[in-house]
């Protein structure tokens, strides 16, 4: 059995065994300024901007338990960072924010230089659960003054095999413990 099988199973079972009620799914960001398009498909953001790191959503216990956790690392970019959430939407077309951070964490209160480091609490585990079904639906993006469209963005890809067995596995705890 290789490494990685290994690990997938031993996480999988201890979600089973503990019976675990959130879903928290990682997902590897690249975003860049050449991805941020406007409603038509043109390239609109930060021609030289980038953002790689990841975001890590929690959907908590249920109501509003959900949390986001970012470490992202800007390059040639404008600070301060005003806006960031994710949107609705298609990678050739911008769409509606469906789940917004700012509204209770300032993306500055979590940056040190060009570093976004922190976490997020008190959102929607509905719209978490939404997403995590469908990722590739939603997108994720920064806004500053000069790009008020968005800087940088990125589509979240779909989850990696382990995440994949992981969030079977925590469902099928979910389902057992109901």
């Amino acid at each position: 059995m290789s490494d990685w099988m290994k690990w997938a199973v031993g996480g999988l079972a201890l979600a089973l065994a503990s019976g675990a009620n959130a879903a928290i799914v990682t997902f590897n960001l690249n975003a860049n300024g050449i991805k941020e398009v406007n409603a038509s498909g043109v390239p609109n953001g930060d021609p030289d901007g980038t953002g790689v790191g990841t975001l890590t959503l929690d959907d908590g216990t249920g109501g509003t338990t959900g949390s986001a956790t970012f470490n992202v690392t800007f390059a040639n970019v404008d600070f301060p960072i005003g806006g960031y959430h994710i949107h609705k939407g298609p990678p050739t077309s911008s769409g509606p924010i469906f789940l917004d951070f700012a509204a209770l964490k300032s993306a500055e209160s979590m940056r040190n230089g060009n570093v976004l480091s922190g976490t997020v609490t008190g959102l929607d585990s509905t719209k978490i659960d939404t997403i995590l079904a469908s990722p590739t639906d939603y997108y994720m993006n920064f806004h500053n003054t000069p790009f008020p469209a968005g800087f940088v963005r990125d589509q979240l890809p779909e989850p990696s095999c382990l995440a994949v067995l992981g969030l079977g596995g925590l469902l099928l705890g979910r389902r057992r413990g109901a």
